[in-house]
């Protein structure tokens, strides 16, 4: 282990069982709903691509300098790591973690290399950091918290889709 990480940061596990409610959902992956532009299948694998590149960008950063005003508080950031809640239908996802693939074997290989990333997290150092498009500069825990809030996020919308088809 470095000398720079005493223990695997605690965020990481509401990560790794994340991954696994994603994983059982990948049966239902073409399940959709009217309300969401999205099916689950998509939901799943915009929460793997965003995990990803997000782990990509912290590894990115490690050992650079921190950009300027990454300790200033911003309002925004800190309602929804303190709350935990994501409004819906606010932000407009990137480009880049846009879901494309439909097939099962697709899925589970961005799951699987996503998960990859979320273990290689817990080897970056506490003081990486990484820029989100929407709500600025976040340092490795910061980044975790995220994580999984907007895992919660996607899960819920799931949820609703999932229920919202079991009425018919």
């Amino acid at each position: 282990m470095s000398t720079h990480q005493a223990s695997t940061p605690k965020g990481i596990a509401p990560l790794r069982a994340d991954w696994a409610l994603f994983e059982s959902l990948v049966p239902e992956r073409d399940v959709a709903a009217p309300f969401s532009k999205w099916s689950v299948g998509a939901h799943v694998e915009h929460c793997a691509l965003a995990s990803t590149s997000m782990v990509r960008a912290l590894s990115d950063n490690a050992g650079a300098p921190p950009p300027r005003g990454l300790n200033r508080p911003f309002l925004m950031r800190s309602v929804i790591l303190w709350t935990g809640w994501l409004p819906r239908g606010r932000a407009e996802a990137p480009e880049f973690v846009l879901p494309k693939s439909t097939t099962e074997g697709d899925l589970r290989d961005a799951l699987a290399r996503s998960l990859e990333a979320i273990d290689r997290l817990a080897e970056a150092p506490p003081d990486a950091w990484m820029r989100h498009f929407a709500l600025g500069a976040m340092r490795r825990d910061a980044v975790l918290r995220f994580l999984h809030v907007h895992n919660r996020h996607h899960l819920k919308i799931i949820r609703d889709i999932r229920q919202s088809t079991d009425a018919r």
